[in-house]
């Protein structure tokens, strides 16, 4: 249990719900493949997932046992796909896609961050 929670204080637990959607095969996408609106989209799920996670963290860490906390991740992934689908503009699929094509495409990292800072709650 130890190594579980110090893997989620190291790379938060934002990061382990965002690798709970992402499949280990290298996108195929590529910046130009996706539009600003796609990318904004992506942008508004992620701070959400981002802010999700964050209030799952205390419970997730407090876990009494392995399977306790792995519950709570799936509950957790089980929000995830729901904050997806209710943003507007964006769908699991697309979502998975924009995120593989981000792992191995720099540039579109770098659009990504540019719509991340665009759609920081004030």
């Amino acid at each position: 249990m130890a190594c579980f929670v110090t893997m989620v204080q190291k790379v938060g637990l934002a990061i382990v719900a965002a690798l709970l959607l992402t499949v280990t095969t290298p996108g195929s996408g590529h910046a130009s493949d996706f539009s600003d609106g796609q990318l904004k989209s992506f942008a508004m799920a992620w701070t959400n997932i981002t802010q999700l996670a964050e209030q799952w963290r205390p419970q997730v860490e407090a876990a009494a046992s392995q399977d306790e906390a792995n519950k709570m991740l799936e509950q957790l992934a089980a929000e995830v796909d729901q904050v997806i689908e209710q943003t507007q503009g964006i769908g699991a699929a697309e979502y998975e896609s924009i995120m593989q094509a981000a792992q191995s495409d720099p540039e579109l990292m770098d659009r990504i961050f540019a719509m991340l800072q665009s759609v920081q709650p004030e």
